[in-house]
C-alpha cells in the first residue's frame, strides 16, 4: 500500500493521537512508561500468545555470534533474551522501570551476561554513544510522534539490518469497536511502510499470523487494563464471542480461540555513521 504525494508522517501522528491507547493514557493520567510499569500481567500474556514465535526465527537468521544488536522498546525481553543467546552483545533500550525489572529478571534467569540496558526512550538516545551496531530490532514500540526521525536514526545506526515488528490486525478489533465508543486503532504497518517509502526505502514485509488459545477470564482482565473495559463491557464482549462460537471449555474453564497478525518489516542498511 504505497501512496505517493501523501505526508505519511503527518498521517502517522494524527492516527497515533486518535488511537484508543492514547485515549486510555489521557483518561488514566498515566505516561506511557507508567502504563507499562503497571501492566503486571504482560509476561503472563506472552505465555499464551506465541509471541514472538516465527518472527524471532526470521530475525535470528540474520544475526551472527559476533554482532551487536540494539533492541528498541525491549519491554520484558521477548526479543532481547533470544537475541542475547546468539549475539555477542545486546543493548536493550527500554524507558519503563517496571519493564526493565522484568527484563533483567529474565536475563538473570537465563544466565546471560551480555545484555546492557539503556533506560531511555529511543528519541532520547544518542546513537553515537552506543558504539558500532550491526542490527537493530524494534517491536511494538512505535509510540513516536516524529516517526520519520526515529526511523532515520535507526537506519543510520545499523550497519547491516533493521527489523521492525508492527501491528497488522487481530480478531478482537471489530468486536471491541462495537463496544468501545470512538474506538480507533493506532497506525499500522501500512503507515510504517509508507513512511519508509517516502523516505526512499523499499522495505521487505512478511505478514505472520499467530493462532492461540487463552483463558477467557485472563483475556478479559488484560482488556480491562489495556483498553479500560468496564465489567459490563467485558460481559458484553464475552456474550458476543460465545454467540460467535469462539469460546470452548478446557478443563472446565472457558477458553477463547484467537488470532493475531504481525508484520515483520526489514531493511538492509548502509552504515550512515561518519
Amino acid at each position: 500500500m504505497q501512496e505517493t504525494g501523501s505526508n505519511w508522517s503527518h498521517a502517522w501522528k494524527e492516527r497515533l493521537r486518535q488511537s484508543n491507547h492514547r485515549t486510555r493514557l489521557q483518561k488514566t493520567g498515566l505516561t506511557s512508561e507508567e502504563f507499562w510499569d503497571h501492566f503486571s500481567t504482560w509476561q503472563k500474556l506472552h505465555t499464551y500468545t506465541n509471541y514472538p514465535g516465527r518472527i524471532m526465527d526470521r530475525i535470528l537468521q540474520h544475526v551472527d555470534p559476533k554482532d551487536t544488536v540494539v533492541d528498541i522498546g525491549a519491554g520484558g525481553g521477548a526479543l532481547t533474551v533470544p537475541l542475547a543467546r546468539v549475539a555477542r552483545h545486546v543493548v536493550a533500550v527500554e524507558p519503563s522501570p517496571g519493564q526493565v525489572d522484568r527484563l533483567m529478571h529474565e536475563v538473570s534467569r537465563e544466565g546471560l551476561d551480555n545484555v546492557t540496558v539503556v533506560a531511555k526512550r529511543w528519541e532520547d538516545v544518542d546513537p553515537a554513544a552506543l558504539g558500532p551496531v550491526d542490527v537493530i530490532t524494534a517491536a511494538y514500540c512505535f509510540q513516536m510522534e516524529d516517526i520519520r526521525t526515529a526511523l532515520d536514526r535507526m537506519i543510520c545506526a545499523a550497519s547491516k539490518h533493521v527489523f521492525l515488528v508492527h501491528f497488522v490486525d487481530h480478531d478482537l478489533a471489530k468486536p471491541l469497536a462495537r463496544i468501545i465508543d470512538d474506538f480507533q486503532l493506532g497506525p499500522d504497518y501500512h503507515h510504517l511502510n509508507n513512511v519508509l517509502y517516502e523516505m526512499g526505502y523499499h522495505a521487505g514485509i512478511e505478514i505472520i499470523k499467530r493462532d492461540f488459545d487463552i483463558p477467557l477470564a485472563f483475556q478479559l482482565e488484560v482488556l480491562g487494563y489495556s483498553h479500560g473495559l468496564t465489567p459490563e463491557q467485558q460481559d458484553r464482549l464475552a456474550e458476543s464471542l460465545l454467540a460467535a462460537g469462539r469460546i470452548r471449555r478446557q478443563n472446565g474453564a472457558p477458553v477463547l480461540s484467537r488470532w493475531y497478525k504481525d508484520a515483520l518489516v526489514w531493511l538492509e542498511t548502509d552504515c550512515c555513521q561518519d
